[in-house]
C-alpha cells in the first residue's frame, strides 16, 4: 500500500525517485484481496503486484529504506548492517524530516537522508515508541486494513512533501 501511494505522489510531482516494496514474506505472492479491496476505491490497481523478498542487493541499491515497524529496522540491520544509516521507520523518517528543512531542490536524496539521520545510532531503535509502528493488518478484519491504509496515506503525503516539496 505504501509503495503504491508514495510512488503515485512522487510521480504526480514529477519526481524521478523510484519506489519499491519488499518484505520478509515469500517471493511472488499476489497482493492480498483485502488490500486490493481498500485500495481500489482510491484508484489503485494492485492486481499485478507480486511480493518481493528483501535481499542484500536490493538494500545496497536503495538510497533510503523505510520499514513499518521497529522490528523491521532490527531485521534489516541484521540482513545488511551497513544499511542502518539510511533505514528508518515510516513515522521516524517523517518526524525527523519535519524537524529539519525539507529537501532542497539542489540536495540529493542521500544527502537529505544523511542530514536528517545525523547522529542516530543502533540503540535508537529501542527509543522509538511502539505507538509509531504501522500495524500489519494481515489476518485482521477489513477495518484494520482501512486504518492502515489511512495511516499510510497520511505518512506518504507527509514524506512526499519532505522529499519532493510542491
Amino acid at each position: 500500500m505504501a509503495a503504491a501511494m508514495l510512488s503515485r505522489l512522487l510521480s504526480e510531482r514529477g519526481s524521478e525517485f523510484a519506489v519499491d516494496s519488499s518484505g520478509f514474506v515469500s517471493e511472488g505472492a499476489p497482493c492480498p484481496e483485502d488490500v486490493k479491496e481498500v485500495m481500489t476505491p482510491l484508484g489503485y490497481d494492485l492486481s499485478a503486484h507480486r511480493s518481493k523478498s528483501v535481499s542484500s542487493a536490493l538494500l545496497a541499491s536503495a538510497q533510503v529504506v523505510v520499514g513499518m515497524t521497529r522490528q523491521h529496522l532490527v531485521d534489516l540491520s541484521i540482513v545488511h548492517p551497513s544499511v542502518w544509516s539510511r533505514t528508518f521507520t515510516f513515522s521516524e523518517i517523517v518526524r525527523l524530516g519535519e524537524e529539519c528543512p525539507s529537501r532542497r531542490s539542489s540536495e540529493t536524496l542521500p544527502s537529505w537522508v544523511a542530514r536528517i539521520g545525523g547522529g542516530r545510532h543502533g540503540a535508537r531503535i529501542l527509543e522509538l515508541p511502539l505507538s509509531e509502528d504501522v500495524p500489519d493488518p494481515i489476518g485482521k478484519p477489513l477495518k484494520a486494513y482501512l486504518r492502515t491504509r489511512d495511516q499510510l496515506g497520511e505518512l506518504t503525503t507527509r514524506l512526499a512533501d519532505l522529499v519532493e516539496p510542491v
